[in-house]
């Protein structure tokens, strides 16, 4: 029996526990979609935030200036006398030599060291290795800099993904829907900045017919918070209508959740 008990306490004792235990969540990777291209039925495998190349500036062409023709008459060309040009006599600036003042500079304080005295000699000597690594890290801090500023900037590349679906099996050129839909909509949310913190969040479920036009939402799990909720369907009703028909009804079930999403 008391092993039994023993038991039965621990259990309850882990029971109540466990949500104390702090959870380790895996970071996920965030891919933003690119909104200007529309989505597709059948993504191929890639990256929806893939394919975007840098925009190249192209440099006007300088139209060269023709040169003049003249037309040839039969009197002989006017030859007309040029002057020398007259030397301007510019005078010289007057340079005054600077005034150097000595720096006087300050007489050293020798410290005098009782030998008699144990105590000042321990100072003394913690001064002296406090000054020593000072100097030390300075010089640690200047070989660093050295090396990072001889070291090549790092260059921003393109992805060499290709533009599609994390998970996708098909063989268009594009993102799925459903993320090309949660992006535009956390594009629109406008939260506060002093809401984000707040552990709220809410669940949405949105109905798409199959020409892509939007024909009901409904708020599945709300946050309690009022104008958290407001805010999330102000962001809903401005996507009424997809970029193109998705060809089936699509039903999508959106968790706004600021530590996620912004």
């Amino acid at each position: 029996m008391l092993l039994l008990s023993l038991l039965l306490h621990g259990a309850l004792l882990l029971f109540f526990s466990a949500p104390l235990v702090p959870r380790l969540d895996t970071p996920r990777p965030v891919y933003q979609v690119d909104l200007l291209s529309a989505p597709v039925k059948s993504p191929r495998a890639g990256r929806p935030d893939a394919g975007k190349k840098p925009a190249v500036t192209k440099k006007k062409a300088v139209a060269k200036a023709e040169p003049k023709v003249e037309k040839k008459t039969g009197k002989a060309p006017e030859v007309k006398k040029t002057e020398p040009p007259k030397k301007s006599v510019v005078a010289k600036p007057v340079v005054k030599e600077p005034v150097v003042t000595p720096v006087k500079t300050p007489p050293r304080t020798e410290v005098k060291v009782d030998p008699s005295s144990p105590q000042q000699t321990q100072d003394v000597i913690a001064e002296m290795r406090r000054k020593q690594e000072q100097r030390q890290r300075i010089e640690d801090l200047k070989r660093q800099l050295a090396t990072l500023s001889a070291s090549p900037s790092p260059q921003t590349s393109v992805p060499q993904a290709p533009l599609g679906a994390v998970a996708g099996t098909g063989h268009e050129t594009g993102a799925d829907f459903a993320s090309w839909i949660k992006q535009a909509i956390v594009e629109a949310w406008a939260l506060p900045d002093h809401y984000r913190n707040r552990g709220l969040w809410c669940e949405v479920e949105l109905r798409f017919d199959y020409r892509g036009y939007r024909v009901g939402y409904l708020m599945v799990r709300p946050s309690g918070d009022g104008y958290f909720d407001a805010t999330v369907k102000r962001a809903v009703m401005q996507l009424e209508q997809l970029p193109s028909a998705p060809g089936k009804s699509l039903n999508l079930s959106i968790k706004f959740d600021p530590k996620e999403l912004l």
